[in-house]
Protein backbone atom coordinates (compact mmCIF):
# COMPACT_ATOMS: atom_id res chain seq x y z
CA UNK A 1 0.00 0.00 0.00
CA UNK A 2 1.04 3.72 -0.89
CA UNK A 3 2.69 5.53 2.11
CA UNK A 4 -0.13 7.27 4.19
CA UNK A 5 0.03 11.39 5.07
CA UNK A 6 1.08 11.88 7.88
CA UNK A 7 -1.31 12.35 10.63
CA UNK A 8 0.89 14.69 13.00
CA UNK A 9 -1.11 15.13 16.82
CA UNK A 10 -5.17 14.81 16.00
CA UNK A 11 -7.12 15.20 18.61
CA UNK A 12 -6.53 17.39 22.61
CA UNK A 13 -4.99 15.10 25.05
CA UNK A 14 -6.93 15.17 28.03
CA UNK A 15 -6.46 13.35 31.85
CA UNK A 16 -9.97 12.09 33.16
CA UNK A 17 -10.43 10.34 36.22
CA UNK A 18 -6.40 9.80 36.06
CA UNK A 19 -6.65 8.29 32.45
CA UNK A 20 -4.73 9.72 29.31
CA UNK A 21 -7.54 10.03 27.03
CA UNK A 22 -7.30 11.94 23.30
CA UNK A 23 -10.74 13.87 22.30
CA UNK A 24 -11.35 13.68 18.50
CA UNK A 25 -13.30 16.49 18.15
CA UNK A 26 -16.02 16.97 15.02
CA UNK A 27 -13.27 19.19 12.92
CA UNK A 28 -10.74 16.46 13.38
CA UNK A 29 -12.56 13.74 11.98
CA UNK A 30 -13.04 16.33 9.09
CA UNK A 31 -9.38 16.58 8.66
CA UNK A 32 -9.05 12.96 9.32
CA UNK A 33 -11.24 12.58 6.12
CA UNK A 34 -9.68 15.27 3.63
CA UNK A 35 -6.19 14.16 4.59
CA UNK A 36 -6.77 11.16 3.09
CA UNK A 37 -9.04 12.26 0.42
CA UNK A 38 -6.42 11.74 -3.07
CA UNK A 39 -5.12 8.64 -1.31
CA UNK A 40 -8.52 6.74 -1.07
CA UNK A 41 -9.55 8.00 -4.52
CA UNK A 42 -6.85 6.71 -6.02
CA UNK A 43 -7.59 2.76 -4.28
CA UNK A 44 -10.03 2.22 -6.58
CA UNK A 45 -13.38 1.82 -4.47
CA UNK A 46 -16.64 0.86 -5.41
CA UNK A 47 -18.33 2.48 -1.97
CA UNK A 48 -17.75 4.00 1.70
CA UNK A 49 -19.61 1.46 3.95
CA UNK A 50 -20.44 3.30 7.59
CA UNK A 51 -20.83 1.01 10.58
CA UNK A 52 -24.27 2.82 11.97
CA UNK A 53 -23.76 4.72 14.59
CA UNK A 54 -20.24 5.23 15.47
CA UNK A 55 -18.89 5.23 11.90
CA UNK A 56 -21.19 7.18 10.29
CA UNK A 57 -19.92 10.78 10.59
CA UNK A 58 -16.19 10.17 9.63
CA UNK A 59 -17.97 7.94 6.59
CA UNK A 60 -20.12 10.73 5.19
CA UNK A 61 -17.17 13.22 5.58
CA UNK A 62 -15.29 10.54 3.24
CA UNK A 63 -17.80 10.12 0.64
CA UNK A 64 -18.77 13.37 0.54
CA UNK A 65 -15.14 14.54 -0.56
CA UNK A 66 -14.36 11.68 -2.66
CA UNK A 67 -17.79 11.24 -4.28
CA UNK A 68 -17.63 7.35 -3.44
CA UNK A 69 -21.56 5.90 -2.83
CA UNK A 70 -22.49 5.98 0.71
CA UNK A 71 -23.26 2.50 2.23
CA UNK A 72 -24.80 1.61 5.77
CA UNK A 73 -24.19 -1.21 8.19
CA UNK A 74 -26.29 -2.25 10.86
CA UNK A 75 -24.50 -3.84 13.92
CA UNK A 76 -26.33 -5.58 16.86
CA UNK A 77 -23.78 -5.73 19.55
CA UNK A 78 -26.24 -8.05 22.02
CA UNK A 79 -26.99 -10.57 19.11
CA UNK A 80 -23.27 -9.74 16.75
CA UNK A 81 -26.50 -9.36 13.79
CA UNK A 82 -24.71 -7.71 10.36
CA UNK A 83 -27.31 -6.24 8.38
CA UNK A 84 -26.40 -5.38 4.91
CA UNK A 85 -29.25 -3.73 2.22
CA UNK A 86 -29.43 -6.79 0.51
CA UNK A 87 -28.70 -4.68 -3.09
CA UNK A 88 -25.06 -4.26 -2.12
CA UNK A 89 -23.30 -4.98 -5.73
CA UNK A 90 -20.07 -4.13 -4.69
CA UNK A 91 -16.43 -5.69 -4.91
CA UNK A 92 -14.32 -3.43 -3.17
CA UNK A 93 -15.18 -0.93 -0.17
CA UNK A 94 -13.64 1.24 2.56
CA UNK A 95 -15.08 -0.26 5.92
CA UNK A 96 -15.61 3.00 8.26
CA UNK A 97 -15.94 2.55 12.19
CA UNK A 98 -15.06 5.44 14.42
CA UNK A 99 -12.26 2.90 17.00
CA UNK A 100 -10.99 -0.24 16.60
CA UNK A 101 -11.42 -1.89 19.88
CA UNK A 102 -11.97 -4.78 21.98
CA UNK A 103 -14.38 -5.92 20.26
CA UNK A 104 -16.26 -7.41 17.93
CA UNK A 105 -17.80 -4.77 15.35
CA UNK A 106 -15.25 -4.86 12.65
CA UNK A 107 -14.64 -8.27 12.88
CA UNK A 108 -17.97 -9.28 12.33
CA UNK A 109 -18.86 -6.39 9.60
CA UNK A 110 -15.84 -7.70 7.61
CA UNK A 111 -16.76 -11.39 7.78
CA UNK A 112 -19.95 -10.81 6.57
CA UNK A 113 -18.47 -8.57 3.71
CA UNK A 114 -16.52 -11.51 2.68
CA UNK A 115 -19.06 -14.02 2.75
CA UNK A 116 -20.17 -12.31 -0.33
CA UNK A 117 -17.20 -11.55 -2.24
CA UNK A 118 -16.10 -8.40 -1.24
CA UNK A 119 -13.21 -7.07 -0.09
CA UNK A 120 -12.57 -4.37 2.61
CA UNK A 121 -9.92 -1.93 3.65
CA UNK A 122 -11.08 -0.64 7.11
CA UNK A 123 -10.28 3.16 8.05
CA UNK A 124 -10.88 4.86 11.43
CA UNK A 125 -10.75 7.68 13.02
CA UNK A 126 -8.15 5.83 15.56
CA UNK A 127 -6.95 2.43 17.01
CA UNK A 128 -5.16 1.67 20.58
CA UNK A 129 -2.78 -0.96 22.39
CA UNK A 130 -6.35 -2.63 22.51
CA UNK A 131 -7.69 -3.17 19.54
CA UNK A 132 -8.15 -6.38 17.94
CA UNK A 133 -7.64 -5.54 14.04
CA UNK A 134 -5.39 -3.08 12.53
CA UNK A 135 -6.78 -0.54 10.85
CA UNK A 136 -5.35 0.41 7.02
CA UNK A 137 -5.97 4.22 7.81
CA UNK A 138 -6.57 5.84 11.00
CA UNK A 139 -4.82 7.63 14.06
CA UNK A 140 -2.66 5.15 16.38
CA UNK A 141 -2.97 6.22 19.67
CA UNK A 142 -0.14 6.01 22.76
CA UNK A 143 0.14 3.00 24.60
CA UNK A 144 -2.46 3.52 27.33
CA UNK A 145 -3.85 6.56 25.86
CA UNK A 146 -7.72 5.92 25.03
CA UNK A 147 -10.22 7.57 23.10
CA UNK A 148 -12.84 9.33 23.44
CA UNK A 149 -15.98 10.64 20.52
CA UNK A 150 -18.43 14.03 20.67
CA UNK A 151 -20.83 10.97 20.88
CA UNK A 152 -19.86 9.46 23.54
CA UNK A 153 -20.69 11.75 26.17
CA UNK A 154 -23.01 9.61 27.89
CA UNK A 155 -19.82 7.40 28.74
CA UNK A 156 -17.83 10.28 30.39
CA UNK A 157 -18.68 8.97 34.21
CA UNK A 158 -17.03 10.75 36.76
CA UNK A 159 -14.45 7.87 37.65
CA UNK A 160 -12.30 5.28 35.70
CA UNK A 161 -14.50 2.18 37.17
CA UNK A 162 -18.21 4.02 36.46
CA UNK A 163 -17.37 5.15 32.44
CA UNK A 164 -15.86 1.64 31.94
CA UNK A 165 -19.01 0.29 33.19
CA UNK A 166 -21.36 2.89 31.28
CA UNK A 167 -19.20 1.93 27.99
CA UNK A 168 -20.02 -1.76 28.13
CA UNK A 169 -23.39 -1.23 29.26
CA UNK A 170 -25.67 -2.05 26.57
CA UNK A 171 -28.73 -0.07 27.96
CA UNK A 172 -26.43 3.16 28.90
CA UNK A 173 -29.04 6.08 27.62
CA UNK A 174 -27.36 7.97 24.79
CA UNK A 175 -28.55 11.03 25.68
CA UNK A 176 -29.87 12.25 28.25
CA UNK A 177 -31.46 16.09 28.70
CA UNK A 178 -31.78 18.32 31.68
CA UNK A 179 -33.21 21.79 32.51
CA UNK A 180 -32.35 24.48 35.07
CA UNK A 181 -36.08 25.32 36.96
CA UNK A 182 -36.02 28.71 37.75
CA UNK A 183 -35.51 30.86 35.50
CA UNK A 184 -36.71 28.56 32.69
CA UNK A 185 -40.19 26.75 34.04
CA UNK A 186 -40.66 29.78 36.30
CA UNK A 187 -39.62 33.34 36.96
CA UNK A 188 -37.02 33.58 38.70
CA UNK A 189 -37.34 35.94 41.69
CA UNK A 190 -34.67 38.25 43.21
CA UNK A 191 -32.38 37.19 45.38
CA UNK A 192 -32.52 40.26 47.86
CA UNK A 193 -36.41 39.24 48.33
CA UNK A 194 -35.26 35.78 50.04
CA UNK A 195 -33.12 37.04 51.81
CA UNK A 196 -35.95 39.90 53.24
CA UNK A 197 -38.55 37.77 53.62
CA UNK A 198 -37.93 33.64 52.91
CA UNK A 199 -41.35 32.20 53.69
CA UNK A 200 -43.29 34.89 52.17
CA UNK A 201 -41.04 35.21 49.22
CA UNK A 202 -41.29 31.10 48.65
CA UNK A 203 -45.17 31.54 48.92
CA UNK A 204 -45.15 33.93 46.06
CA UNK A 205 -43.33 31.88 44.26
CA UNK A 206 -45.35 29.07 44.66
CA UNK A 207 -48.03 31.37 43.27
CA UNK A 208 -46.66 32.18 40.53
CA UNK A 209 -47.77 30.80 37.04
CA UNK A 210 -45.55 29.26 34.67
CA UNK A 211 -43.39 30.51 31.79
CA UNK A 212 -43.96 28.81 28.66
CA UNK A 213 -42.08 25.83 28.47
CA UNK A 214 -39.34 25.10 26.80
CA UNK A 215 -39.91 23.96 22.66
CA UNK A 216 -36.51 21.49 23.44
CA UNK A 217 -38.72 20.29 26.80
CA UNK A 218 -39.58 16.54 26.68
CA UNK A 219 -42.01 14.71 29.70
CA UNK A 220 -39.23 12.57 31.61
CA UNK A 221 -36.26 15.06 31.30
CA UNK A 222 -34.80 15.77 34.01
CA UNK A 223 -34.90 19.08 36.22
CA UNK A 224 -31.57 19.98 38.41
CA UNK A 225 -32.07 22.84 40.29
CA UNK A 226 -30.12 24.91 42.98
CA UNK A 227 -33.20 24.78 45.14
CA UNK A 228 -33.04 23.30 48.46
CA UNK A 229 -33.58 19.65 49.05
CA UNK A 230 -36.25 21.22 52.12
CA UNK A 231 -38.21 22.97 49.00
CA UNK A 232 -38.42 19.82 47.52
CA UNK A 233 -42.37 18.86 48.69
CA UNK A 234 -43.27 22.54 47.59
CA UNK A 235 -41.52 22.42 44.63
CA UNK A 236 -42.98 19.06 43.70
CA UNK A 237 -46.72 20.46 44.29
CA UNK A 238 -46.40 22.97 42.06
CA UNK A 239 -44.68 20.99 39.26
CA UNK A 240 -47.84 18.36 39.68
CA UNK A 241 -50.49 21.26 39.94
CA UNK A 242 -49.10 22.91 36.75
CA UNK A 243 -48.72 19.40 34.57
CA UNK A 244 -44.84 19.13 34.57
CA UNK A 245 -43.38 15.99 34.90
CA UNK A 246 -39.53 15.00 34.97
CA UNK A 247 -38.18 12.11 34.63
CA UNK A 248 -36.14 13.39 37.94
CA UNK A 249 -36.00 16.05 40.19
CA UNK A 250 -32.66 16.72 41.47
CA UNK A 251 -32.02 19.93 44.17
CA UNK A 252 -29.12 20.84 46.14
CA UNK A 253 -28.66 19.09 50.01
CA UNK A 254 -27.85 22.33 51.08
CA UNK A 255 -26.53 26.23 50.79
CA UNK A 256 -22.83 25.15 51.28
CA UNK A 257 -22.11 23.83 48.05
CA UNK A 258 -22.77 26.75 45.17
CA UNK A 259 -25.71 25.76 42.77
CA UNK A 260 -22.95 25.52 39.60
CA UNK A 261 -20.74 23.26 41.48
CA UNK A 262 -23.79 21.33 42.49
CA UNK A 263 -24.99 21.34 38.72
CA UNK A 264 -22.32 20.14 37.37
CA UNK A 265 -21.45 16.96 39.74
CA UNK A 266 -24.85 16.10 39.29
CA UNK A 267 -24.42 16.14 35.36
CA UNK A 268 -21.27 14.54 35.99
CA UNK A 269 -22.36 12.08 38.30
CA UNK A 270 -25.60 10.68 36.46
CA UNK A 271 -24.29 11.52 32.70
CA UNK A 272 -26.59 13.75 31.90
CA UNK A 273 -24.97 14.99 28.72
CA UNK A 274 -27.23 18.03 27.68
CA UNK A 275 -28.64 21.22 30.29
CA UNK A 276 -30.25 23.86 29.84
CA UNK A 277 -29.50 26.92 31.94
CA UNK A 278 -30.95 30.17 32.43
CA UNK A 279 -27.87 31.76 34.55
CA UNK A 280 -25.40 33.06 31.95
CA UNK A 281 -22.84 32.97 34.92
CA UNK A 282 -23.40 29.47 35.92
CA UNK A 283 -23.69 28.12 32.45
CA UNK A 284 -20.26 29.75 31.78
CA UNK A 285 -18.98 27.50 34.68
CA UNK A 286 -20.54 24.73 33.75
CA UNK A 287 -19.94 24.62 29.98
CA UNK A 288 -16.08 23.83 31.28
CA UNK A 289 -16.83 19.85 31.67
CA UNK A 290 -16.74 19.30 27.65
CA UNK A 291 -18.68 16.14 28.40
CA UNK A 292 -22.00 18.30 28.45
CA UNK A 293 -23.64 20.55 26.04
CA UNK A 294 -24.89 23.46 27.19
CA UNK A 295 -27.21 25.87 26.86
CA UNK A 296 -28.10 29.48 28.18
CA UNK A 297 -32.04 29.37 27.87
CA UNK A 298 -33.67 33.20 28.03
CA UNK A 299 -37.76 32.39 28.13
CA UNK A 300 -37.72 35.81 27.12
CA UNK A 301 -36.94 34.85 23.80
CA UNK A 302 -36.96 30.57 23.94
CA UNK A 303 -34.43 30.29 21.68
CA UNK A 304 -31.03 28.91 23.81
CA UNK A 305 -27.44 29.75 22.79
CA UNK A 306 -25.28 27.34 23.44
CA UNK A 307 -21.93 27.87 25.56
CA UNK A 308 -18.79 26.87 23.87
CA UNK A 309 -16.07 26.83 26.09
CA UNK A 310 -11.84 26.53 25.45
CA UNK A 311 -11.14 23.09 25.09
CA UNK A 312 -8.84 22.59 28.04
CA UNK A 313 -5.33 22.34 27.95
CA UNK A 314 -3.44 19.38 26.51
CA UNK A 315 -2.73 17.10 29.40
CA UNK A 316 -4.93 18.87 32.35
CA UNK A 317 -7.75 17.33 34.06
CA UNK A 318 -10.87 17.99 32.71
CA UNK A 319 -13.21 20.36 34.98
CA UNK A 320 -15.60 17.98 36.73
CA UNK A 321 -14.57 14.41 35.83
CA UNK A 322 -11.14 14.06 37.66
CA UNK A 323 -11.58 16.76 40.81
CA UNK A 324 -11.76 14.57 43.84
CA UNK A 325 -13.58 17.36 45.79
CA UNK A 326 -16.91 17.72 43.64
CA UNK A 327 -17.75 13.90 43.42
CA UNK A 328 -20.53 12.05 44.58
Amino acid sequence: MEALPRLGRLGIPLLIGGERRRLFRYEDIETLALLHRRFIMDRGYDAVVGIARGGLYLACMVAQSTDLPLRVAYYDRRSRHVHLPSSFATRRVLLVEDVAGKGNTLLDVAAKLHTRGIAADIMVVCSDDLSRIVPDIGVRLSPGERHWFPWERAQAGPTDAQRQASAMDLDCPYWRTAFDLDGVFVADLPKRDYFRSLEVTLQRRDQLAPLARPPQWRDGDWIVSGRLTTDEARTRRWLHRHGITPGKLLLRPDQQEPPSTFKARMLCTHRIVEFFESDLAQAVTIAKDPAVVVWHYRSARRMPRRIQDAPPSPRQPCHHLSNPSIRS
